[in-house]
């Protein structure tokens, strides 16, 4: 089963951009059990079931511009297989479903966040209104979910929270931890696993502005 990895620009962060890239991606031909898939960016302000992307097997061609989290996680995983299990034949499939400075409200439907008193749109003015929560969840997450290919995945990685802090107080630290809480037991959900590893890591601000997706006025931390 997949593990999929979502969040913002850390987790988008390809291999080729870290600091050991070149040793990765040198050394991805040693992973061909490992197989990639990166969901190509898209927005819907309806779910929608369908995703444009295709499966790649790990490679020194498909390493480079994949998730460096995504796949160095996996191929740490695949070691661990090989060292404990002795299984040299252990397959992983990893998915990639990221935008670089989103917030949380992305990534779950309207209705995740309306216990934590959030509206269904962003708290942005003008033109900012239009985007509207869950619209990457229904293009990029909802496709992969039980309701859409099925994909049953047997992780979550997601590395966010650096777009809903904010000098402006772009979202408190109680909401966002309600809204978070919200979006993990959600996901669980749409997987049928209670209990599906789910891994978060947030980041301090990092001075965005603007409304396109992310681009918020952080400062510090979410």
């Amino acid at each position: 089963r997949p593990i999929l990895c979502s969040g913002q620009s850390n987790m988008e962060l390809s291999v080729r951009a870290t600091d050991n890239g070149t040793e990765e991606i040198a050394g991805a031909s040693q992973y061909t059990n490992i197989h990639l898939f990166n969901v190509v960016h898209n927005e819907s302000n309806t779910s929608i079931t369908t995703i444009a992307g295709a499966w790649q097997v790990a490679s020194n061609t498909s390493v480079p511009n994949f998730s460096a989290v995504c796949y160095i996680t996996g191929r740490m995983l695949i070691d661990w297989l090989r060292a404990t299990r002795d299984d040299p034949e252990a397959h992983i499939g990893l998915i990639e479903s990221n935008i670089g400075g989103t917030t949380v409200h992305f990534w779950a439907p309207p209705e995740v966040g309306m216990t934590c008193n959030k509206s269904g749109l962003l708290p942005w003015k003008g033109e900012c209104a239009q985007h509207v929560a869950g619209w990457l969840w229904n293009a990029m997450i909802n496709p992969i979910s039980m309701h859409g290919a099925g994909y049953p995945i047997m992780a979550a990685i997601y590395y966010q929270g650096e777009a809903d802090s904010g000098e402006n107080d772009i979202m408190s630290t109680a909401a966002y931890t309600c809204e978070l809480a919200n979006m993990i037991r959600f996901w669980r959900k749409e997987w049928n696993q209670t209990a599906m590893p789910f891994v978060n890591v947030q980041l301090p601000g990092g001075g965005y502005g603007g409304c396109d997706p992310g681009d918020v006025d952080n400062g510090s931390s979410g």
